[in-house]
């Protein structure tokens, strides 16, 4: 049996359960009620005794019936079984799967990427589960596919429910089968065990049809997803532009999305879209941009897919070189085959950016040095001006890659620029006077940025230039002939490199330049160039790099686990538990790796099912508990009896007793629930929050941006701990979407140049936090351009951002403001900037409050409005140094934000009683009089 898009066969819908099924006993003292409801006649009616009105009207009264009437038999008797029924109470849960105790259920929950997009639809429907095993008592084991599964062990119920509150998506793909043996030996130990499988919504496999044979024989219920998700799965820089593969699992329908791409600081520089045809899963996207601005993407995602797999990272190596050449001086060569450039240019003019200025040596040297380009090669040798030498030097030390050829002319003693001692005189192999034959190439040695490249056996050397024998002449050569010699050698010079082909660019000397391993020489050495080098790590491409930034299951870059490993650049790898995707390396060498590769495509699973094994709907219908409903029509049978009874009695001399009984009745039905309870158990974030005060910050999805905040936070709170009795812990990144924000007494946003803005979920969030009491910080951290006529893209997020949210009237911070008071004494409120103006709510007229020393509204401002980067201002290590530059020249300006810091961490803990505290000298004043 097989399961698609939409599952064939769906488990039942619900069914009906107890939490205290003893009470249902009651019900056989029904009958009895009902033969003593017959033998007890209604009461009978009083009447009054006036004699004259016996003389008027002497009417004789019809007799009072022996019996109560049927219909009052029938609704005490229902009202008396509602009851009993709902102290029993009555769930109608969702029959997700057979739960039976004291059999044990398995869950096998995948957190791989794809499950993101619908984590909280996976979570409910997983509580739903584990409520349903409480109700039988069964114990619950819970595989998240993303963890370690060694040994799986049953769990109460309650540490289920804890152990899934802890869980969340993860940056790559964990498909249930690499824990088949944990599963296997924990099925061998409960042979009943009910097992439910919810697996990913779209798999990297390469069949199509999973086996899941290790299920057979036994209850399985396995949970359909129509959840087909979007990839980007590799990238390709060239002439064109940007291109980037997308794919997908499905195909049978015409979809269209759009891709966005991001630079370091989160700052949208540019947007593609592509289009799927009925008949693909996979399609391309060109993102056609300057080379200077697509050299700047770090982060493209696809619109509307909130997933790491819809997220490509590019690091420093995957940006297009700008190469420099400095070749012929005449305007065109005649012969092209006799220019030596053009064999370079031939090589390198597909992949990178190639600029060839025609104009003298001199000339061209430092028109590309302004130029910035990433290399520089000088395609022949000639003799360099002492000038020309100085900003080469000068060019390689700022991290410059300087390559050079042999050729006819000696090395000129005056030329430094050479990366090992050269002789005067090189060696021809295979002339007429020579015995020696043409050489071949050596194997490349592994610290070698050729290594792993071909090295076709028609390449031979018939000349070259030879390096005068060193201790280090091994070390810096990468690439030698069979009998040792240097082919190509290299050597740092500040923070870039000199290397040096012994041998000419054009096929004069060798045959490598008329060979296809020229070109993939030429190439690695131009990717090479774009990581910085430095003394340390001459080469990069095997030094392991340690995890710089990495993304979580959503695709939002931040701060990597604990336990992450460093990789090898030049190792292919796929990201896992140890190596999650993200940025490796230094911020000026970010290696990418991304949760899809070049060669990755989407598949949406089948599974062949027995007869015993069913197949559901991830949307599951939530249990309801109907003692609610039960009670009421209880208490709407009781009303009606209640008026009958009244129609027979005095009203008035009844009232006293009747009032008591319905009072009782209704409290009863209004405060009656469930034994249990309904609220989930805070995740270890939030309770980290509520046990601890901690300063919060708001995670915009720029990874330096956050990190700016972070540090800012954190030497605030360093800060608040010596210098105030307020002793905060680290602070905490939330997400507005997921996180509890009252638990944090300030909440820092730093806005971002572009980007999503929070859903109205988040903003109907924000009000909430704000009108509790909370205090939201947002920095545009754009003071520097304040004379600008147009307003930044800081400014403009916040605006759009504020146009969701309901904002009192603001006014710029006057300076007797409480704010200014609330610890220290302050006359302004400085951060990197000293210019910008920081905005609160506006207080009540100043008429009002002339004569005090502050003015404070009846509650605290729930918004505070900065351009002045506090951040980058507060962000301290644990020594007390700066970590970053400030920007205006204000004395002690960075004591005066750290204190401004200060007042505003008062101000959001205790409000306005500073305020009061200041009226004293007035009030006692008054008092006086």
């Amino acid at each position: 049996m097989r399961s698609d898009n939409m599952p064939e066969r769906v488990a039942p819908m619900g069914s009906l359960v107890f939490s205290s099924p003893f009470l249902l006993s009651a019900l056989v003292l029904l009958p009895g009620l009902w033969w003593l409801l017959r033998l007890l006649p209604p009461r009978p009616q009083k009447v009054l005794f006036p004699p004259l009105e016996l003389l008027i009207d002497s009417k004789r009264d019809q007799a009072e019936p022996r019996r109560t009437p049927l219909w009052i038999l029938l609704l005490r008797i229902s009202l008396a079984a509602l009851f009993i029924i709902a102290m029993a109470g009555p769930i109608l849960v969702s029959q997700v799967a057979s739960v039976s105790g004291p059999s044990p259920l398995l869950i096998i929950l995948d957190q791989g990427w794809s499950s993101a997009a619908e984590w909280k639809e996976r979570t409910v429907f997983v509580n739903t589960l584990i409520d349903e095993a409480d109700r039988q008592q069964s114990p619950v084991a819970l595989v998240a596919t993303g963890q370690n599964n060694s040994q799986i062990e049953p769990l109460t119920p309650q540490n289920a429910r804890n152990k899934l509150s802890s869980l969340a998506p993860v940056a790559f793909n964990a498909p249930w089968e690499k824990h088949e043996k944990a599963i296997a030996e924990f099925l061998n130990r409960f042979p009943d065990a009910q097992t439910v499988l919810i697996p990913e919504s779209a798999s990297l496999f390469d069949e199509q049809k999973r086996d899941i044979k290790i299920f057979a024989g036994k209850p399985l219920t396995l949970v359909a997803s129509p959840y087909a998700p979007f990839a980007l799965a590799g990238s390709t820089h060239d002439a064109k532009g940007l291109t980037l593969r997308v794919i997908r699992s499905t195909k049978g329908t015409e979809q269209k999305g759009r891709i966005l791409a991001y630079e370091t600081q989160a700052r949208l520089i540019g947007e593609t879209s592509f289009t799927f045809d009925k008949a693909s899963t996979e399609t391309s996207a060109q993102l056609s941009l300057p080379t200077e601005l697509l050299n700047r993407i770090t982060r493209l995602s696809i619109e509307g897919e909130r997933t790491a797999g819809a997220t490509w990272l590019i690091g420093s190596d995957g940006r297009r070189p700008r190469v420099g050449l400095v070749g012929s001086t005449e305007s065109e060569t005649k012969n092209r085959l006799a220019d030596p450039s053009w064999y370079i240019k031939q090589a390198l003019t597909p992949y990178v950016d190639l600029f060839n200025p025609r104009m003298g040596q001199s000339e061209a040297i430092a028109s590309l040095i302004e130029s910035k380009v990433d290399v520089l090669i000088l395609g022949e040798t000639t003799q360099l001006s002492p000038e020309a030498l100085r900003k080469l030097a000068a060019y390689c030390e700022r991290g410059g890659t300087l390559i050079r050829f042999a050729g006819n002319l000696s090395p000129d003693r005056e030329d430094t620029l050479w990366p090992v001692r050269l002789r005067a005189d090189g060696r021809a192999l295979g002339g007429a006077l020579d015995w020696q034959s043409p050489r071949q190439l050596a194997p490349f040695p592994e610290a070698s940025p050729f290594f792993g490249l071909d090295i076709p056996a028609d390449v031979t050397i018939k000349r070259q230039w030879l390096a005068e024998p060193s201790s280090d002449l091994n070390k810096s050569s990468w690439a030698k002939l069979d009998d040792g010699t240097p082919l190509v050698t290299n050597s740092v010079k500040g923070r870039g490199r000199i290397i040096l082909f012994h041998i000419a660019s054009d096929p004069t000397w060798s045959t490598l330049p008329v060979s296809g391993l020229f070109v993939d020489m030429l190439k690695r050495i131009a990717t090479q160039s774009l990581i910085t080098q430095n003394e340390s790590s001459p080469s990069q491409n095997k030094t392991p790099q340690a995890p710089f930034s990495s993304l979580d299951g959503y695709g939002t870059l931040g701060a990597p686990p604990n336990d992450a490993e460093p990789i090898t650049p030049n190792k292919l790898m796929r990201s896992g538990a140890l190596h999650p995707a993200g940025f490796y390396g230094s911020k000026d060498a970010l290696y990418a790796l991304n949760v899809l590769n070049e060669k990755d495509r989407l598949i949406k699973q089948t599974y062949e099912l027995s007869s015993q094994q069913k197949i559901t709907s991830l949307k599951a219908t939530p249990s309801q508990s109907l003692v609610p409903a039960l009670l009421l029509a209880a208490f709407v049978l009781f009303l009606i009896d209640t008026l009958f009874t009244f129609r027979n009695v005095n009203l008035k001399s009844s009232r006293q007793s009747a009032f008591p009984a319905l009072f009782l009745i209704v409290t009863l039905c209004i405060s009656w629930t469930e034994a249990r309870s309904d609220t989930e158990p805070l995740s270890p974030k939030d309770r980290d929050g509520a046990l601890s005060t901690r300063l919060a910050y708001v995670i915009t999805g720029d990874a330096a941006l956050d990190e700016i905040s972070r540090e800012g936070l954190q030497g605030l709170s360093l800060f608040l701990q010596d210098h105030t009795a307020i002793e905060p812990e680290a602070p905490m990144g939330i997400d507005l979407e997921t996180d509890t924000l009252s638990l944090y007494p300030l909440i820092y946003w730093p806005m971002p140049s572009t980007g999503q803005g929070p859903t109205q979920a988040a903003l109907a969030r924000l009000e909430t936090y704000m009108r509790n009491g909370g205090l939201l910080i947002f920095d545009t951290r754009d003071a520097a351009s304040n004379f600008n006529a147009a307003p930044s893209a800081e400014t403009l997020f916040l605006q759009s951002l504020l146009s969701g949210l309901s904002v009192p009237p603001l006014e710029e911070l006057p300076a007797n403001h409480v704010l200014m008071r609330s610890f220290y004494l302050l006359q302004m409120m400085p951060g990197r900037y000293g210019t910008g103006k920081t905005w609160v709510e506006a207080l009540p007229p100043e008429s009002d409050q002339a004569d005090v020393p502050a003015r404070a509204s009846d509650g605290v401002s729930p918004l505070i409005i900065t351009s002045n980067d506090w951040a980058s201002a507060w962000a301290i290590d644990q020594s007390g140094r700066a970590l970053y530059p400030i920007e205006t020249a204000i004395p002690r300006q960075r004591e005066m934000a750290l204190r401004a810091g200060v007042n505003l961490v008062v101000y959001s803990l205790t409000g306005n009683y500073k305020a009061d505290q200041i009226h004293v000298p007035a009030l006692l004043e008054r008092l006086g009089r």
